[in-house]
């Protein structure tokens, strides 16, 4: 078991940084300030590591998160069930596990160039027209979402570096039978 560990330390080093740093940072940050609305600006929800999480972003996660749990329980999701689930919460602590995650990704050199990028904005099959990128449709598809083009694709390459990170992690570790 020893020697699988020392195998793998810097998956595992990189593993427990990722666990012990977001239980740090969000019983700090709740700690201190105690409430959804304390954080940050009036425009953020939150500072990690003076990285600001923005509100907006706060909302899209959020809606997000009650239009799939409304699917989920087919149309029967109601506020109070949201605030019984704690779901604002949740949401606030995803959002910070994930800064911290792509801090560390990035601080381990985990980047995604523009290559990457246009590569998955140009696959997603909403922004196609006869299976080709269109480029009206990105347009109108993020306008829809309410999005900038900018935010968009700041989104995309936040997630991708986040999967990247994942994978490596996730790659890195073995466990023996024993």
């Amino acid at each position: 078991m020893i020697t699988a560990m020392r195998r793998y330390m810097k998956a595992l080093h990189i593993f427990l940084w990722l666990v012990v740093g977001s239980l740090i940072v969000t019983t700090f940050y709740f700690w201190g300030k105690g409430s959804l609305s304390g954080g940050g600006s009036d425009t953020s929800v939150a500072v990690v590591n003076g990285e600001e999480i923005p509100l907006d972003r706060y909302q899209r996660v959020y809606q997000a998160e009650l239009n799939r749990l409304n699917q989920m329980y087919q149309g029967r999701f109601t506020p109070e069930m949201a605030e019984r689930l704690g779901l604002r919460q949740q949401v606030v602590n995803e959002l910070v596990q994930e800064a911290l995650v792509i801090q560390r990704a990035k601080a381990e050199g985990f980047d995604v160039n523009d290559n990457e990028l246009n590569a998955v904005i140009q696959s997603i099959p909403e922004f196609q027209e006869n299976g080709v990128f269109s480029l009206k449709r990105y347009d109108e598809g993020t306008r829809r979402f309410g999005l900038t083009k900018a935010g968009f694709e700041a989104d995309v390459r936040r997630d991708l570096i986040r999967r990247k990170m994942q994978s490596a992690v996730a790659g890195g570790v073995k466990v023996s039978d024993a």
